[in-house]
């Protein structure tokens, strides 16, 4: 008479597309956020023997992994809003596949015109820019939810496409350095015309989030190994493209276990 529910019900969805990773808030039909790993390699367009770009799509995409209630539509969005991206296209050119994949409408929430065309594009160059002096830059992207000036004890958001409307936008930037040690940025900016962004302390991301990011000490340690991966990706064309990336593994004192 009853079916039994397999596991256990869940708001979020974490998810691992070509290359990047990323959780999705049903709610909000957003992600909460998105996961990438920048370096020379992976922002490298893909090569041939005729030297081919991959090509930057003009398709949105629903996201097939999500469950069919959650998906968001294609609708056209209203109110000088546009669809911008988490994880931008421009990094992850290594793949014809991996940039396709920047383009589900999972990986994208409504931001104005102007932020979409200016100090969020500025963002995302800055985190390219970058790999030229780090070994790898982590990269944390999302949406976030913050009450008004106006009402400090209320939080609303507009929907935008059956999208939520962010209030602000953060990133989360750690810089591997060719040393081995650490930096990390934060920034957040207004989903709004002419805001320039902000650079904030971790906390403050955190606090505005809800999310926790864990820390580690920013030197390198002798318990630190060095682990390289390898990236796949099947075209459309049935051709295989890969991408190696290194990365630094640190075994925990306390529990002996791998962490990234």
């Amino acid at each position: 008479m009853y079916k039994l529910i397999d596991g256990v019900p869940s708001l979020t969805q974490t998810m691992k597309k070509t290359s990047y990773v990323m959780q999705y808030d049903n709610r909000t039909r957003n992600a909460a956020w998105v996961f990438e790993i920048l370096n020379e390699k992976t922002l490298d367009k893909k090569k041939k023997e005729a030297e081919e770009v991959a090509e930057r799509s003009t398709k949105f995409f629903q996201d097939r992994m999500i469950h069919e209630y959650y998906r968001a539509s294609k609708e056209v969005y209203r109110g000088n809003y546009e669809r911008g991206h988490l994880a931008a296209a421009a990094n992850h050119k290594w793949s014809q596949k991996a940039t396709d994949d920047t383009f589900l409408l999972s990986n994208i929430a409504p931001q104005k015109a102007d932020l979409n065309k200016n100090d969020w594009k500025k963002l995302e160059k800055k985190c390219r820019n970058y790999t030229k002096t780090c070994r790898n830059v982590y990269v944390y992207s999302g949406p976030l939810y913050c009450p008004t000036e106006r009402n400090v004890s209320k939080i609303t958001y507009r929907i935008v496409g059956d999208k939520a409307v962010p209030s602000h936008f953060f990133k989360v930037i750690i810089l591997e350095k060719n040393d081995g040690t650490l930096d990390v940025e934060c920034y957040t900016v207004a989903n709004a015309d002419n805001q320039p962004y902000k650079t904030r302390k971790l906390y403050e991301i955190e606090r505005m989030s809800g999310l926790v990011f864990s820390e580690k000490s920013p030197s390198v340690s002798n318990e630190e190994e060095r682990v390289t991966v390898r990236w796949k990706a099947e075209e459309k064309t049935s051709e295989m493209n890969s991408v190696d990336t290194t990365f630094t593994i640190t075994r925990s004192q306390d529990s002996k276990e791998q962490v990234f």
